[in-house]
């Protein structure tokens, strides 16, 4: 267990970090970010991420590791628990593109189940993702968002909203979906994602189906740590 780590977490998150390396075989390793590192734009708000291949994990910061919000390394700790204890697939691009949609799209999926566990674990968490959905719902327009990606952020943050707001931050959702022509659809859309959450293959359907995504631009890669591996099927 890397000591720098271990020192940061309480008993509940050391908990979490010895399952994830029982299940592995491998240590999660801390390091600072690569200067010049490409910050995609999903990801300017976070000082801390997660490098993962089925041979080794690495949390990444931008800011002393000690300095981070406690909820910031449960949430990275939960990312990586997802995919090497129950080993749920993760989105990949069958190509190559410029940024890494994939990531981004999963990541944001990833959340509507991982949440639960970090509200729990983290009850401070609860204000952030509040302030932030608070947030997503507030803006003036989605003129500037392109037809695929606002019905997937609409649907994605409807059901996180819907799962683990406040009755304020839920208010402020039902007022901005007032006004639009797709309330209706993305209320639906985001009860059909709710009910998929036990199933991540069901889940990624619901919401690729929900928001126009095809399915045909992306696989599921499933790691298998213990045997250095990793399998990959159709979504």
């Amino acid at each position: 267990m890397n000591s720098s780590l271990a020192e940061t977490l309480d008993t509940a998150a050391l908990g979490l970090l010895d399952e994830i390396e029982a299940s592995a075989g491998f240590e999660v390793r801390v390091r600072p970010s690569a200067k010049g590192r490409l910050v995609l734009p999903y990801e300017r708000s976070s000082n801390v991420r997660v490098v993962l291949t089925h041979e080794e994990a690495t949390i990444e910061h931008d800011v002393p590791i000690d300095q981070l919000p406690r909820h910031a390394v449960v949430h990275e700790l939960l990312h990586l628990h997802r995919y090497l204890v129950p080993q749920v697939p993760a989105i990949m691009e069958r190509r190559a593109m410029e940024f890494d949609t994939a990531s981004a799209i999963d990541n944001d999926i990833e959340h509507l189940v991982i949440f639960e566990r970090q509200l729990a674990i983290c009850p401070e968490f609860a204000s952030p993702l509040n302030e932030q959905l608070e947030q997503f719902w507030s803006r003036e327009s989605w003129a500037s968002v392109g037809a695929t990606d606002l019905q997937f952020n609409l649907v994605v943050r409807a059901a996180a909203t819907t799962l683990y707001c406040t009755a304020a931050t839920k208010a402020t959702m039902r007022k901005a979906l007032a006004v639009d022509k797709i309330a209706a659809r993305v209320r639906k859309s985001a009860e059909r994602v709710i009910a998929s959450l036990g199933d991540k293959r069901a889940l990624v359907n619901a919401v690729f189906e929900a928001s126009g995504i095809p399915t045909s631009s992306f696989k599921f890669r499933v790691l298998h740590p213990m045997e250095r591996r990793y399998t990959e099927e159709d979504i």
